[in-house]
């Protein structure tokens, strides 16, 4: 059987990525985005290769996405837009793959985890290992573009 290789990215690529989610997750939380989402996104967290090594190259960038819990909020949302999606799946977290297109806008480098799909425990792992905080409690760490240039640079 033959194995496919799996994309990789050089490490500057992933930087400028993790430094374009920046504006996408500040229209999310702006109410500046493609459509009103009504659960706002807390923590934006990177982990995996491209923060725990220092190769040039890296197979993907993983972010942790914390998403905000209101279900009130939540229902409204689905009331508003439910039947608009290919299956039921979709239609059931349809705010959620909403806000995953926005952020990924059409990259194939973007790994996204969160815990409405994951769990709280996608946050554990994402937190366990090396891991910087671009977004904490709705706001843009104030060392996140630092980190991310030291980032490119190792």
């Amino acid at each position: 059987m033959s194995e496919t290789k799996k994309k990789m990215y050089k490490r500057v690529a992933a930087a400028k990525a993790a430094r374009e989610l920046i504006p996408r997750i500040e229209a999310i939380n702006n109410d500046n985005a493609d459509y009103h989402y009504y659960n706002k996104i807390k923590d934006v967290i990177l982990f995996g290769s491209f923060v725990n090594t220092d190769q040039d190259m890296v197979h993907d960038l993983d972010v942790c996405v914390v998403h905000d819990d209101d279900r009130d909020l939540l229902d409204k949302f689905y009331r508003q837009h439910r039947g608009t999606f290919k299956n039921l799946l979709q239609d059931l977290f349809c705010e959620l793959y909403l806000k995953q297109r926005f952020i990924k806008n059409g990259k194939s480098i973007y790994s996204l985890h969160s815990n409405v799909e994951e769990g709280s425990e996608i946050i554990s792992i994402a937190t366990s290992k090396e891991h910087v905080y671009l977004f904490r409690d709705h706001k843009l760490c104030d060392d996140a573009l630092g980190a991310i240039d030291k980032l490119a640079k190792a």
